[in-house]
């Protein structure tokens, strides 16, 4: 779950902006963090189902300028 959850909290957190206030909304987000899977149904690890669904499917997903896998 680390190696999913950790990442995925930090990039989607991140603000231009400090303080609080900016985390409330994507306005100074640099990133957009979201899940991709071969088919949009919740992610399952190894321990079992991690509660995070497949927000794009990989045929459909837009190129990016970085993935972090």
């Amino acid at each position: 779950m680390l190696d999913f959850g950790g990442p995925f909290e930090v990039f989607s957190r991140t603000r231009t902006e400090p303080g609080v206030e900016s985390r409330r909304s994507d306005a100074t987000a640099p990133f957009r963090g979201f899940t991709v899977a071969p088919e949009a149904k919740e992610v399952v690890a190894t321990g079992g189902p991690c509660g995070a669904n497949a927000v794009r499917v990989a045929a459909g997903a837009p190129l990016r300028q970085s993935v972090m896998l």
